[in-house]
């Protein structure tokens, strides 16, 4: 789909203080996306050119990150529903006061396994509005639309 401008901001956490940015207008949204259940919340946008990185364009420094235990799919169902956590959820819950919260939607759940290689299993897709340590996080299931992210990007 196209039409509407996308800025893609690079090189900064804060967004009105970055080195660089790529306007797209193509966005691959899942066909299966629902915004109510929070089913194959996952979108793509495709760039115009490819990403270098620089000395003034590089990662960040500042590595932000909670260690969360994935929770029990059938305990995340009791608290948010069959009808909402299916194979295309994944569920964290905070032990210690610390989750994702308001604009954290779109990172990362990486698992690292025993030799250290990390994995991206998931995306912050939802959570309890407002109470963000007490109720599970929701994340899409990333394995469960591989086939999908595949397909439309090449890889």
């Amino acid at each position: 789909s196209s039409g509407t401008n996308f800025e893609v901001v690079l090189g900064s956490l804060i967004y009105y203080d970055y080195e660089t940015s790529v306007l797209t207008t193509t966005k691959i949204v899942h066909p299966g996306y629902n915004g109510t259940t929070h089913q194959h919340d996952l979108g793509l946008l495709r760039l115009p050119q490819a990403v270098t990185f620089t000395a003034s364009l590089e990662a960040s420094e500042y590595l932000l990150y909670v260690e969360i235990p994935v929770l029990e799919h059938s305990e995340c169902v009791n608290i948010y529903g069959s009808s909402i956590i299916t194979d295309q959820i994944i569920c964290t819950q905070s032990t210690n006061g610390e989750s994702t919260c308001s604009g954290d939607s779109g990172g990362p759940l990486v698992i690292v396994d025993s030799e250290g290689t990390p994995t991206q299993i998931g995306l912050v897709s939802f959570g309890a509005k407002g109470l963000c340590a007490e109720y599970p996080t929701g994340y899409t299931n990333v394995a469960a639309s591989l086939a999908w992210i595949l397909q439309n990007t090449g890889l």
